[in-house]
């Protein structure tokens, strides 16, 4: 009847999450989704003093501080130093992202990720950190550099060059959408097509809102970028449920780095 809609996060289309059917009683691919925000991907950060280190075995490996294996950025790490043959290693443990950057402000470690503008620009203002990497945001239907960030590289631009075949390929193709939504809004399954159009209009006329999209670039950072049902259920549909391979594959490089 149009009265009922819900909003959440990336969590709730998560594949991992979507296979125990007991407590995810839903197919996403059936939600009339009418939009979405992505407040910009996580990018990765290590102090200059060991970025030499970072393509050299012969030097120190460098230090990555993790919480765990489930973060995203944390996997975009696995594929750097799975396949990049980043000379690198986990820490693992730490309780959240202030203890993180904590931890490489005092040289604990040497590498952390955050999407958290603030404390991205907090640390390279000190001029001791370089950026190595990024997975970016969606934009017009492609994936391009956080703007506020236009010099550090995709890891997707990194990868095409590493030439993955096979299953790494098809993984890493899987991976990378999953990166590219994270607030998203839906109405329920078979809700009257006139009614979808009506949000959907809505949204679009939103998100246009010059207002609107200050406000969301103050609240986050200036790439607070709005996107489409049409955006949100592209998305779904290809991350939902994918092959078991593609978690599999994942899950054992976590386990081939010590990542829980």
């Amino acid at each position: 009847d149009g009265l009922t809609w819900t909003g959440s996060s990336s969590a709730q289309l998560d594949a991992n999450n979507l296979r125990n059917k007991d407590v995810f009683a839903y197919d996403p691919r059936t939600f009339e989704f009418f939009g979405g925000v992505n407040r910009g991907g996580s990018v990765v950060l290590m102090r200059k003093e060991v970025a030499p280190n970072i393509h050299d075995k012969s030097k120190p490996q460098i230090v990555i501080g993790a919480i765990d294996g489930t973060r995203t950025w944390a996997q975009l790490l696995l594929w750097g130093v799975d396949e990049l043959d980043w000379n690198a290693r986990f820490v693992v443990g730490y309780p959240g992202t202030s203890s993180l950057v904590l931890a490489v402000r005092r040289g604990e470690v040497d590498m952390i990720a955050t999407s958290n503008i603030e404390m991205l620009q907090s640390l390279l203002k000190t001029g001791d950190f370089v950026g190595l990497s990024q997975y970016g945001q969606m934009e017009d239907g492609k994936i391009v550099a956080r703007s506020s960030f236009p010099d550090v590289p995709l890891v997707s631009d990194q990868l095409e060059k590493a030439n993955l075949t096979g299953l790494a390929k098809e993984t890493f193709k899987y991976w990378v959408s999953t990166l590219q939504y994270d607030k998203w809004y839906a109405l329920p399954p078979k809700t009257p097509k006139d009614i979808v159009a009506a949000y959907k209009a809505a949204w679009a006329k939103t998100s246009k809102d010059a207002k609107f999209l200050k406000e969301g670039s103050l609240q986050f950072s200036r790439d607070f970028r709005p996107m489409t049902g049409q955006d949100m259920l592209d998305i779904v549909n290809v991350t939902a449920y994918p092959k078991d391979e593609y978690l599999d594959h994942l899950a054992n490089m976590r386990v081939k780095y010590g990542l829980p």
